[in-house]
């Protein structure tokens, strides 16, 4: 089974939004980086100017999907551990 497909099976329909969006990162590594026969070859030793401002962006949408997520299991584990707290506060019998 290919990663993609189990990782969209595995996710809860109700976090689906707070996760990487795994196939379009995918999809975007391999529309910049599959070479086609009409593409100019980079010369050795010089910069490929348009692999380098694929991989700035790609980088930066890396890091916006991190925020993103780690922004959801940050104010998750706060709700969790404020339900503990109140739990934990309540009288006992």
């Amino acid at each position: 089974m290919k990663f993609g497909d189990y990782f969209e099976r595995e996710l809860l329909l109700r976090w689906r939004l707070h996760n990487i969006d795994y196939n379009s990162l995918k999809q975007q590594i391999k529309l910049n980086t599959t070479k086609n026969q009409a593409t100019a070859m980079t010369i050795p030793g010089h910069t490929d100017v348009g692999l380098k401002n694929f991989e700035d962006a790609f980088y930066l949408e890396l890091c916006n999907q991190h925020d993103r997520v780690d922004l959801f299991v940050s104010g998750t584990a706060d709700e969790i551990t404020d339900a503990y707290d109140i739990w934990l506060a309540r009288p006992r019998i």
